[in-house]
């Protein structure tokens, strides 16, 4: 994405606001976060916050600030590294194909801008407001206490440095009066001089533009006609040279003008130099009563030193007394826990002693109740062993009964006994014949006149069936 850059240069109070917010109204983008308006700009700065954070920054390390008559070029060259303006350049612009950056500051850094802008491959166009110098000085004075020499030479150092640091790049130069009276024209003449287009949405802005752009914008007014022979005649050069920068180069007369300004800038500044010498004496008397004053302070600062000491060590002896009463109590706590502790310890055996208590109370009841029930079947066997002696009485004379029944069993048995006896010995004897019978039967199958007479056997056992 091609992206473009305004960078509006022009000094304070020139009608930068004026110009940044009528360009905010027509779409061109100026950042994230903008400087909160105050009463000498109800309608706002329109300057990105971040970047004027940075600007005064670089202006503080190089030793200068917004209103040094003195600035020059050369001061810049001990920056080196722009890294932190690219990189806030980057993250506040990186999706507008068209933004503008707006601080008067813009007139001493520009160069840096360029290399910033440069680096991220945008486009550089410039727009630089101009204003009639002594309505300036008046606003400054108004705003800043600034003598008219001051306001004067700072709006001529801004105007020529604008004018020599931007001839590389697209510009244009605009009036503030004809921004509130003209707004078309202006942006007409930006759109030509920069083709940048921005006029085409003017009619649907323009009633936002009228009550934007209103009459009061300017606190001062003062025609160019009335530069009287009182204005330095090098202010009323630049002022000659203004209505044609757009059309005539106008270069060599203006460095011409330029460098005559800076041959003869204390010229201007003179009223303000004796004021400040004067001051400087006053702040020179007011430092030596601060010397001693600030010698005083340090004897009594010497004094509560001494006394501070002396309380630290008190203190330490306290604290020393204060880590023992600690470490006793330490003590006694422990002592405390161990006790309770103990006490706890018993009232556990305690407990313990009660339930093994009433367990043998339980037991001891249980065991009264056991020996009443022993009584009862002791009595009861008792009489049972009573029915058992008269009943073990009649079993003895039963058993002698039996004890002479079985003698007599017994004889018989002895009887059958010897019968038995009698009976397995002719059994033996049968056997011993059975053995020899049967081995004379087997001799006789086994034997050829038996084998010969086997089929006649059969004759004869199929006749007597028949």
């Amino acid at each position: 994405m091609k992206q473009t850059c305004i960078l509006v240069l022009g000094m304070h109070r020139s009608g930068t606001s004026a110009l940044s917010g009528a360009m905010s109204i027509l779409d061109v983008y100026l950042g994230s976060q903008l400087m909160k308006p105050l009463d000498q700009n109800p309608k706002g700065f329109y300057e990105n916050i971040l970047l004027y954070r940075i600007n005064e920054r670089i202006l503080k390390e190089i030793g200068s600030s917004w209103d040094d008559v003195f600035f020059k070029e050369e001061k810049l060259g001990s920056i080196k590294c722009v890294d932190e303006l690219t990189q806030v350049l980057k993250e506040e612009f990186q999706d507008s194909p068209l933004f503008a950056v707006k601080d008067p500051r813009l007139a001493y850094l520009f160069p840096l801008y360029v290399q910033a802008l440069s680096s991220l491959g945008v486009e550089i166009k410039v727009v630089v407001p101009f204003r009639n110098p002594l309505e300036v000085a008046g606003s400054l004075s108004r705003r800043n206490g600034f003598s008219q020499e001051k306001g004067l030479l700072l709006w001529a150092y801004h105007f020529l440095l604008s004018e020599k640091l931007s001839r590389d790049f697209p510009r244009v130069f605009t009036q503030f009066d004809e921004l509130i009276q003209s707004p078309k024209k202006v942006f007409e003449l930006i759109d030509s001089k920069l083709e940048l287009n921005i006029a085409s949405s003017f009619e649907l802005k323009k009633y936002e533009l009228q009550e934007f752009l209103t009459p009061d914008l300017k606190h001062h007014n003062v025609s160019l006609g009335n530069l009287s022979e009182s204005v330095p005649g090098i202010i009323r050069e630049i002022v000659d040279q203004v209505s044609h920068l757009n059309e005539v180069d106008s270069t060599e007369k203006l460095d011409s003008l330029r460098n005559q300004l800076f041959e003869n800038q204390s010229l201007f500044y003179n009223a303000d130099i004796r004021s400040a010498i004067d001051e400087l004496a006053h702040v020179k008397q007011g430092l030596q009563a601060k010397d001693q004053e600030l010698t005083q302070t340090k004897q009594g600062l010497q004094a509560k030193d001494q006394e501070l000491t002396q309380t630290k060590q008190g203190l330490q002896a306290k604290d020393q007394e204060l880590t023992q009463a600690k470490q006793e109590l330490q003590a006694k706590d422990q002592e405390l826990t161990q006790a309770k502790q103990g006490l706890e310890h018993k009232d556990q055996e305690l407990a313990r002693a009660r339930q093994e208590l009433q367990a043998q109370d339980q037991e001891l009841t249980q065991a009264k109740q056991e020996l009443q029930a022993q009584d009862q079947e002791l009595k009861q066997a008792k009489q049972e062993l009573q029915v058992t002696d008269q009943e073990l009485a009649l079993a003895r004379q039963g058993l002698q009964a039996r004890d002479q029944e079985l003698a007599q069993v017994k004889q018989g048995l002895q009887a059958k006994k010897q019968e038995l006896v009698r009976v397995e010995h002719e059994l033996n004897s049968k056997g011993r014949e059975l053995k020899a019978l049967t081995y004379e039967l087997i001799s006789i199958h086994m034997s050829n006149s038996w084998k010969l007479t086997r089929p006649f056997r059969q004759l004869k056992r199929m006749l007597r069936s028949k």
